[in-house]
């Protein structure tokens, strides 16, 4: 049901004025239906193995509340030009991008939702979102995780009835290499091609559970995720 590109996602859900997000409004809420249901799916979904991190209790009691798109133009048409470069990028290596690997619905917990979705030039900032993360064990970049049970740690809490939000995010992973806690914004290069950028960085190449960006562009915050767990 949910696509692999900005574009897509804009084309087909956004309820802005000529789907242009360019309005003050940049939350929309997403009515009971089909895409409603693959958000949440993907939201409340098992991972698809078993994690190494600890994930919280009585997760499996979780249930959303409600689901908010993100319809911010400029951050959609930058995440759509970095779809593009990613695309070129794995094509020069004789790569077809694939949804799903190269690109994936990732989660992202921060207590800074609102200066993310209403930025009107880059979203995501490294500098001031990466070194949020306590001890920065993979690097000094933007941290997203397989598992929205994981960014359950870092949610916001909202209103009352212990409610808390995360974002689902859609993420250019593309050929990603082991992170290290040294690294800091910039990915290495590929070898023996070193004039090709690793794409991202991940905790585990054989089954990634943490993936770091270092382009804002990389990641667009396409909803808002208001749950109780």
């Amino acid at each position: 049901m949910l696509k692999w590109s900005p574009e897509l996602l804009r084309s087909m859900f956004w309820q802005s004025a000529g789907k242009k997000g360019r309005g003050a409004q940049k939350l929309f809420e997403v009515p009971p239906g089909a895409e409603f249901e693959a958000v949440k799916a993907i939201f409340l979904g098992a991972p698809p193995e078993r994690p190494y991190y600890q994930h919280p209790r009585g997760w499996a009691r979780a249930d959303v509340i409600k689901i908010e798109r993100v319809e911010n133009g400029t951050l959609n048409e930058k995440a759509t030009t970095q779809h593009s470069v990613l695309r070129t990028s794995l094509a020069e290596q004789g790569i077809s991008l694939i949804g799903g690997l190269h690109v994936r619905w990732l989660f992202h917990g921060t207590a800074a939702i609102e200066k993310i979705i209403e930025n009107p030039v880059s979203g995501f900032e490294p500098g001031f979102i990466g070194f949020r993360v306590p001890h920065m064990l993979w690097g000094k970049f933007i941290y997203f995780a397989r598992d929205a049970q994981y960014s359950h740690a870092f949610s916001r809490p909202v209103g009352g009835g212990g409610a808390r939000q995360l974002l689902t995010c859609l993420v250019e992973t593309g050929v990603s290499c082991v992170a290290d806690k040294d690294m800091a914004f910039w990915l290495p290069y590929q070898l023996p091609d070193k004039h090709l950028k690793y794409h991202s960085a991940v905790d585990c190449i054989s089954s990634p559970e943490i993936f770091c960006v270092g382009e804002g562009a990389s990641a667009y915050p396409a909803y808002v995720i208001t749950y109780v767990a």
